[in-house]
């Protein structure tokens, strides 16, 4: 089920990032007027989070100290699927990344070009 909701802020979209469970609330996309679109999947112990911005690059949202050698399985969007622990990302950096989307410095973080 899909719901739209006009003028959030961002307690409350960290909220509903509380939500996602992996199970019967598995998506959140975010879209700011400047046409860059954050999407996050997963819950509740893990997040992929992918970023369109208005160059139309796909990006998908790294931690550090992630292992390539590392799968977590995660359900996005209702589908279950193995993601290599670098794009497995927590609760804590999932709320650095809408944070800095709300105030626009998502760059400041690190992405992964899709291509």
């Amino acid at each position: 089920e899909e719901t739209v909701i006009d003028d959030i802020n961002v307690d409350y979209v960290l909220s509903l990032l509380k939500e996602l469970n992996g199970v019967t609330h598995t998506m959140l996309v975010l879209k700011r007027d400047d046409e860059v679109v954050l999407c996050i999947g997963g819950g509740s112990e893990y997040f992929v989070i992918t970023m369109t911005n208005c160059n139309s690059d796909n990006l998908t949202l790294v931690k550090p100290s992630g292992s390539n050698n590392k799968v977590v399985e995660i359900c996005a969007g209702g589908q279950f699927s193995d993601f290599p622990d670098t794009i497995a990302i927590d609760l804590n950096l999932a709320q650095q990344a809408v944070n800095n989307f709300f105030v626009g410095l998502e760059k400041e973080m690190i992405w992964e070009c899709n291509v």
